[in-house]
Order: C-alpha cells, then sequence, then structure tokens
C-alpha cells in the first residue's frame, strides 16, 4: 500500500481519477460507483474519498476501468509537501 501525504483525495485527484472535471460531479460520483469506490457527499455536493478506499476498490475489481496516471499523482504529492528548512 503507498502512503500519501494526505489521505484525502483533493478535487484535482478525483478529476485526473475519473477523468472527470471537478464541475462534472454526477459523473464522478457514477464513476465512483461503478468502481465500487466507497465515498461520502460533503456539504456542497462533491465526493469525498480516501487514497486507501480507491486503491482497496482497485484491488477488488482488479484496476479502473482506465488507470490513472499514478507517478504524475506522486510528483503532485512531493510538491505539495511541506519543505524541512
Amino acid at each position: 500500500m503507498t502512503l500519501y501525504p494526505k489521505p484525502l483525495l483533493t478535487d484535482e485527484d478525483l478529476a485526473e481519477l475519473t477523468g472527470y472535471d471537478p464541475d462534472q460531479v454526477k459523473r464522478q460520483l457514477r464513476w465512483l460507483k461503478e468502481n465500487r469506490v466507497p465515498f461520502t457527499l460533503r456539504r456542497d455536493g462533491r465526493p469525498r474519498t480516501t487514497w486507501g478506499a480507491y486503491e482497496r476498490a482497485m484491488e477488488n475489481v482488479g484496476g479502473a476501468a482506465s488507470e490513472p496516471n499514478f507517478d504524475a499523482l506522486r510528483a503532485r504529492a512531493a510538491q505539495n509537501q511541506p519543505s524541512s528548512k
């Protein structure tokens, strides 16, 4: 299991994983349901899930219909880490 600096997926992470922009909430929700990724709804109606929930779902179904670019996600996560000065 991969460790991520922040356990919750951001709106940008969800957009990259699902292939749908953050303003396409209904499509993101459909993708999450179809791929059996557990999520909750935030007050604004957008989905919220964790990296762990996503990874467990992908392990159970043998992978997503369209694989996300994990290297790009990890690079972005590394950029968002506070620098130790």
